[in-house]
């Protein structure tokens, strides 16, 4: 019974694109006597390595290009302090919004967004939430 239950939940992990309910399955496979089960869980830790290996790679550039920005800012006589500013995205009144530089500002564009909402509940007299976004009251009268 409980073999057939396993087999079921497999199989649906598998159709759902569920890999951690499948990698859940197999952990610890190399101590399994099943030549299957062991060969899935080598595929999975061979995945696994291969995806650090290549996380440690990009964090490698990154860090390399971080270095090469403090070092232009600092021949050019900018402060060091706050060399992660040049990397972040402002809105107009001058406030970091959050986010990186980007074609679109996406931290004015929200705040302009939300701006909007409030004037469109002031002039249309609607209660807000607390996202500024108007509460509609749908219960009977």
């Amino acid at each position: 019974m409980m073999k057939l239950y396993l087999k079921g939940w497999l199989a649906n992990s598998i159709e759902q694109g569920n890999i951690h309910g499948v990698e859940q399955f197999v952990v610890g496979g190399a101590d399994v006597s099943s030549p299957v089960i062991r060969t899935i869980a080598k595929m999975f830790n061979d995945n696994d390595r291969e995806t650090k290996r290549a996380t440690e790679k990009r964090a490698k550039r990154l860090y390399a290009a971080y270095k090469k920005i403090l070092s232009l800012r600092e021949k050019a006589g900018l402060s060091l302090t706050n060399a992660q500013k040049c990397v972040l995205e402002y809105d107009n009144d001058g406030l970091p919004t959050g986010n990186f530089i980007s074609e679109l500002n996406f931290g004015q564009c929200e705040k302009d967004i939300r701006q909007w909402k409030i004037k469109y509940c002031k002039k249309h007299k609607l209660v807000r939430n607390s996202d500024g976004d108007p509460q509609f009251d749908f219960s009977d009268p």
